[in-house]
């Protein structure tokens, strides 16, 4: 088979002509040997003025008639719905079922709750900002009161007196109860100091705490947002237990597990156990020996690759009617010196 490409002019326009040529049925050719014009006498091309009222009309069974050409516009027009967010893949077939106006409304219906919800979390979230900055400065003037408090029970315990010696009992009873006197009172300053800063360490830890719950309520509700499925309490407990094995698994201790109180990290973590599910479930890739090359007989012409696909290619294309396939050869033809 000669090379389809040998003979293709080197102008881009040309080779276009030429390789179409190539697609025709045994086109004719000329006394010098080149392709013969395909292209109508000036009579033969120029058709009759068509009168436009003389067209037949549409028979009612015909596809372009008025009804079917609605009923066929209405169908194309009408818009898809798509299922609601936080609704699980096992509900999209049901939902499918529904007449359009139910599914519509359905979805009307969830986007506002959505809507509602995400305004509801914001609120609070603002909310508990606010809340947040105001013990945060009540908690920055208690650290300073407990400061104050130490320095203070420090002071005591370089200035307080040492307890009166008991033999000035006997020997001189007023100095004795003077001195008793006077130790007493620093000790009891000493003392109501101490119990104190108890009370005030024992607020802030409290307040500590307080804020550390309110900060897993927000984490919580921004996971809610963020997977939708975890609305779902029973899920949301198995997957959360799912997580923390998987975090064991990896190397984190059981401390640094429970010390996680970021939704970022819940939901990175989650990623990353999901997707090492994934790729369990992938099947491993096999491994396909290389196929050798054709043995050619002795004396027989090579042919290039290109030139044999290129071959290929045009027969495919004159024996199928596919457009695409002779497209596809006339942009290798003309892209193969």
């Amino acid at each position: 088979m000669t090379d389809v490409t040998d003979a293709a002019p080197e102008n881009i326009d040309d080779r276009a002509d030429y390789v179409m040529g190539l697609l025709q049925a045994e086109p004719t050719r000329d006394g010098q040997g080149r392709f013969a014009s395909t292209e109508a006498p000036a009579d033969e091309a120029a058709a009759p003025e068509q009168n436009l009222g003389d067209a037949p009309e549409a028979a009612p069974g015909d596809p372009a008639s008025g009804d079917e050409a609605d009923t066929t516009t209405e169908q194309a027009a009408e818009p898809a719905i798509a299922l609601p967010i936080g609704w699980s893949a096992e509900k999209a077939e049901a939902f499918k079922q529904l007449p359009p106006d139910v599914r519509e409304y359905i979805t009307a219906r969830e986007s506002e709750r959505n809507s509602h919800h995400s305004r509801s979390v914001q609120e609070a979230a603002e909310q508990r900002k606010a809340a947040e900055a105001e013990r945060q400065a009540v908690s920055t003037e208690r650290q300073r009161y407990t400061q104050a408090l130490g320095q203070v029970l420090q002071n005591i315990q370089q200035t307080a007196p040492k307890p009166p010696d008991p033999a000035l009992a006997t020997s001189d009873p007023a100095k004795y109860i003077a001195q008793k006197a006077q130790f007493d009172h620093v000790l009891g300053q000493f003392q109501a100091t101490q119990a104190e800063m108890q009370r005030v360490q024992a607020e802030e830890a409290e307040h500590r705490e307080r804020a550390f719950q309110d900060h897993l309520a927000d984490q919580g509700k921004i996971l809610d947002e963020k997977i939708p499925e975890w609305r779902d309490v029973g899920k949301r407990t198995k997957e959360q237990r799912e997580i923390a094995e998987f975090l064991t698994a990896t190397g984190y201790s059981r401390q640094e597990v429970d010390a996680v109180a970021d939704a970022r990290a819940v939901q990175i973590a989650r990623k990353a156990m999901l997707y090492d599910r994934l790729m369990a479930q992938k099947p491993a890739a096999k491994l396909v020996p290389p196929v050798a090359p054709p043995t050619m007989k002795p004396g027989a012409a090579a042919t290039s690759p290109k030139a044999a696909n290129l071959a290929a290619m045009k027969q495919r294309a004159l024996a199928t009617d596919d457009l695409r396939g002779r497209a596809e050869f006339v942009l290798a033809a003309l892209n193969t010196r």
